[in-house]
């Protein structure tokens, strides 16, 4: 568990982890990856296994609040003059 704290404060740049078939996680261990889930914004898909525990609800509705806004498109290139 320690590692993968340490890798959502190291990495930003990954937002998705699939642990589905990581047999790690009980009602403590997903209690733990809510917690992680606030400071931790960059991270917005955690798979894991739908038996983990009762908390699998509150951990999709964390997930749900970490999910990246939409962007604007950029501008498209101007015409240039001639």
């Amino acid at each position: 568990m320690a590692a993968i704290e340490f890798c959502w404060r190291k990495n930003k740049n990954l937002g998705h982890y699939n642990f589905s078939y990581n047999n790690i996680f009980d009602n403590d261990g997903l209690q733990k990856i809510i917690e992680w889930l606030g400071p931790n914004n960059h991270v917005f898909k955690v798979e894991v296994s739908e038996r983990a525990g009762d908390q699998y609800a509150a951990l999709q509705e964390a997930l749900s609040n970490n999910k990246p806004k939409k962007g604007k498109k950029g501008k498209k290139g101007k015409k240039k003059k001639k």
